[in-house]
């Protein structure tokens, strides 16, 4: 069962790599999600705006890992695959 998260949070804004451009991502809406393809590891940053006046943004950051399509760790339909570590 999906949450509506929309109900509370105004928008994401996701902080990419530099190769990544553009590399800042707002996203307005559900899902709050970013898609890209790549490879490579960053450290990813993302800022979370709440529809309540009151409440400030809240920054958190994720270790992003991005594996080749065509490595071992490719899922069997040839999309990319994403491994992340907290």
């Amino acid at each position: 069962e999906d949450d509506d998260l929309s109900t509370v949070v105004k928008k994401v804004a996701f902080e990419l790599h530099p190769d990544f451009l553009p590399r800042v991502r707002e996203v307005h809406g559900p899902p709050f999600e970013v898609s890209e393809r790549g490879y490579g590891s960053f450290r990813l940053h993302a800022t979370i705006y709440f529809r309540h006046k009151s409440a400030k943004p809240v920054t958190v950051q994720h270790f992003l890992l991005l594996t080749e399509p065509e490595s071992v760790h490719a899922s069997p339909d040839g999309s990319p695959t994403v491994a992340e570590t907290f």
